[in-house]
């Protein structure tokens, strides 16, 4: 009896390690999948993703490097998600602040890609595609990581806390956070600089149709992703 108790939970302790490794593999997958939409879209300058203007316009204001603010406006969601979450906020919300630093190094090496674009980036027509298809891309990636639910960078994780606090569907939540960070960098350039900066059609365009895209491949992502987690019981 004791050496098939034994034999059980060596089991099931290979079973929790090839489910966790199994949702390794599609977080990283879609993690590297949803950095190269962000940076398709940044590249076709149709208009920045609305979670990043807020840093980019205080670029512009106050002249500090984006790197510096970027660092601050993590901070700062970190903050909103104490105050939607409360006592929720744990040790694992603290690991989006490395999932943070790897999207960093993801752009960093997706960037070059402009330069194999570079056809289509010299004209409006290939930057709309560029811009139509980094959507694409980024809704897909964004997807396949919000279905392993292992942690996501600030901005991703405010959308969670969102969800936590209201109630609301994905899309709905998405959408009212990139609308909200729209509003806080025009009132923010409004302000200091007396016109709208980092804000373009592409931006309103995003803030407002890519909650509903990731909300459809998520939707459609997750019996895959489920088949693939069941197939390890067998």
């Amino acid at each position: 009896m004791k050496t098939t108790k034994i034999s059980k939970e060596r089991l099931s302790d290979r079973f929790d390690l090839l489910l966790f490794v199994k949702r390794l593999i599609v977080y990283c997958v879609g993690f590297a999948v949803f950095v190269l939409g962000c940076v398709l879209i940044f590249l076709s300058s149709i208009g920045s993703a609305p979670g990043g203007t807020i840093a980019e316009a205080l670029v512009i204001i106050t002249g500090l490097s984006l790197g510096t603010t970027s660092m601050l406006i993590n901070v700062a969601f970190i903050g909103l998600q104490l105050l939607l979450i409360g006592k929720k906020f744990g040790v694992r919300h603290l690991l989006q602040i490395p999932a943070s630093i790897l999207f960093s190094a993801l752009i960093q090496l997706f960037l070059p890609i402009e330069k194999i674009l570079g056809i289509f980036l010299n004209n409006l027509p290939g930057r709309i595609l560029v811009f139509v298809v980094g959507i694409g891309v980024f809704a897909i990636g964004n997807a396949a990581v919000y279905v392993t639910e292992l942690p996501m960078p600030p901005s991703e994780e405010n959308i969670k806390a969102i969800i936590y606090r209201t109630g609301w569907e994905l899309h709905t939540a998405k959408t009212v956070f990139n609308v909200g960070c729209v509003v806080v960098t025009v009132v923010l350039t409004l302000v200091f600089l007396g016109h709208v900066e980092r804000i373009g059609v592409g931006t309103i365009i995003n803030a407002l149709i890519i909650g509903r895209c990731v909300q459809f491949c998520l939707e459609h992502i997750k019996p895959y992703y489920m088949r693939f987690i069941d197939n390890s019981r067998q």
